[in-house]
């Protein structure tokens, strides 16, 4: 079974049921049922949008573009390390047409941790008032 041919059962079963999709982890039993074989979509945004639909889709797209825009805040500020999370993330959207990455512990860690950093205070957050005292806000 070619991975064209998995997507294209992939896509067709996402418009049959493209709100909710067919259930966790079904589109493994529906590779089954046709081909008598347990393969995934080796495509995340099918494997999700298969499984749980598209409501599921931009939930967890949203909260990656969230995080990117704070990291290209942080990067604005000055904070050279977001560089390079910003980096993974957009690498990791463009790996996840090939493969399947939301049920990865290791990418999970790693994006949690990115997140962390993101939504963390700024390095250089101490402020000076008109007084000379410093201080964090």
């Amino acid at each position: 079974y070619k991975r064209n041919q998995m997507m294209n059962l992939g896509w067709n079963l996402f418009t049959q049921h493209p709100i909710f999709g067919i259930g966790a982890n079904c589109y493994i039993e529906m590779i089954e049922l046709y081909n008598n074989m347990q393969l995934y979509s080796h495509n995340n945004y099918l494997e999700i949008g298969v499984n749980q639909g598209i409501l599921s889709l931009l939930v967890y797209y949203i909260w990656y573009f969230l995080v990117m825009y704070k990291l290209i805040v942080k990067l604005k500020k000055g904070e050279k390390v977001a560089v390079g999370f910003l980096s993974f993330l957009i690498l990791e959207l463009f790996l996840d047409i090939w493969t399947v990455s939301y049920s990865r512990e290791q990418f999970i860690l790693t994006y949690n941790l990115i997140a962390l950093y993101a939504y963390g205070k700024n390095q250089n957050s101490r402020v000076e008032n008109e007084r000379g005292i410093t201080y964090e806000p």
